[in-house]
């Protein structure tokens, strides 16, 4: 459902040395709302999805709700300076609650039980995880205030790194599960996904081309990352079965990926999905 998020759309700048043209005025006016009267449920009654494909949206629901996390990290950096970008996030975290809604939708259809939100090991690693998202955005603000502007090269990186995985990942369910209305699902929310992507992407080209230290930045910052680079709770367990199940089978595909992420300005020799999925399964198990 295209949703038109109401009043005047303020008019944003575009400066000559920024990345190619991205309507923003048209990504605001048609965003992409929910989706639930679009979905066939009914399809499901006749043949429910496997319980790993199940396992499998909750991680990726998860995933897509962790929006607001990654939120509380940039917009204390100086990405929130730039209109442009700030008018586009706000389109994209509405988007992605209504693609989690989905996939929340369709969840509880099941009458299996599937995992929740930040389902996981509670206890000490809970603890820490709240303590962590409290005070991180506080030491990020005062680490990357102090860069300046080429840290928005590598907030623009690791969003596109994140399509590119979590497109896969829907892919990859898809095709395991063949599941027709699963597919036509999925299948719409990666085209929503799709305008995301291209933001992203020509953001991080244009800014990682113009400026050595937004390459070292953002070499330095995803070499140290894991994808999804803002995980869901203390989400360990689900995460070995997801990447055992989605993307270990696939070590071709695990390896596309590198080179896509390698292929960005000052990226070369990164393997950030190998790294994503070696310490996902930490030992080859059944999936």
């Amino acid at each position: 459902m295209v949703t038109d998020l109401g009043g005047p759309v303020p008019k944003v700048e575009r400066h000559e040395h920024e990345a190619p043209e991205f309507d923003l005025h048209e990504f605001a006016r048609t965003a992409v709302g929910s989706h639930r009267d679009e979905l066939r449920l009914d399809e499901y009654q006749r043949r429910p999805l496997e319980p790993g494909t199940l396992r499998c949206l909750s991680f990726v629901r998860d995933v897509e709700r962790s929006t607001m996390r990654y939120l509380r990290h940039v917009l204390v950096t100086p990405t929130h300076k730039d209109a442009r970008i700030t008018a586009f996030l706000t389109t994209w975290a509405f988007e992605k609650y209504w693609i989690a809604d989905a996939l929340d939708v369709t969840l509880a259809h099941h009458a299996r039980e599937a995992p929740g939100p930040g389902s996981g090991r509670g206890g000490d690693a809970a603890i820490w995880r709240g303590v962590h998202d409290r005070f991180a955005p506080i030491r990020r603000a005062l680490v990357d205030n102090t860069l300046g502007d080429d840290v928005i090269a590598t907030h623009m990186a690791a969003g596109t790194v994140d399509e590119w995985i979590t497109r896969a990942a829907y892919l990859r369910i898809a095709r395991l599960e063949d599941h027709p209305e699963l597919t036509r699902m999925i299948t719409t929310l990666v085209g929503v996904k799709a305008r995301h992507l291209r933001f992203f992407e020509a953001q991080a080209r244009a800014r990682l081309r113009r400026s050595s230290l937004a390459c070292f930045l953002a070499r330095r910052r995803l070499r140290r990352s894991l994808w999804p680079m803002n995980p869901p709770g203390d989400a360990s367990h689900e995460s070995a079965f997801f990447f055992g199940r989605v993307f270990s089978p696939v070590p071709a595909l695990v390896e596309q990926l590198d080179r896509r992420i390698q292929a960005l300005p000052g990226m070369a020799g990164i393997t950030l999905a190998a790294a994503a999925v070696a310490a996902g399964v930490p030992q080859r198990r059944g999936t």
